[in-house]
């Protein structure tokens, strides 16, 4: 239950930062955004 806690609250934080960051993310997507993604999916 532990590992689906920890995976719940990893998703929300990746959606609150692509939130937060949004305009920022389509400007630096082409340089971070795979590194994004895998540190939303890491």
């Amino acid at each position: 239950m532990t590992i689906l806690l920890q995976t719940f609250f990893t998703l929300v934080r990746c959606h609150l930062v692509s939130f937060s960051l949004l305009t920022t993310w389509h400007i630096v997507s082409k340089l971070k955004g795979e590194t994004y993604f895998v540190y939303c999916f890491w």
